[in-house]
């Protein structure tokens, strides 16, 4: 199925530029660019969750441990 979706004539051009330099269609540059943000909206997720959840105690001194020379 296809669809026309309004935007912006510079934003069109800009499309079409990636695609010709990628030498892909307009549709598959849209789609990188979904999976992108997808990724993107993914790891903010993730950078929130861990924000709210830091480690403890008893990690930091297992990582310090890791980082030391011992293992050398």
């Amino acid at each position: 199925m296809v669809v026309n979706i309004v935007v912006d004539a510079g934003v069109k051009d800009e499309l079409k530029r990636l695609a010709d330099e990628r030498g892909i269609s307009v549709d598959a540059v849209i789609r990188e660019l979904l999976a992108l943000e997808r990724r993107d909206d993914r790891f903010t997720k993730l950078r929130k969750a861990m924000e709210s959840n830091p480690p403890d105690d008893s990690y930091m001194e297992e990582l310090r441990g890791w980082e030391s020379e011992t293992w050398g």
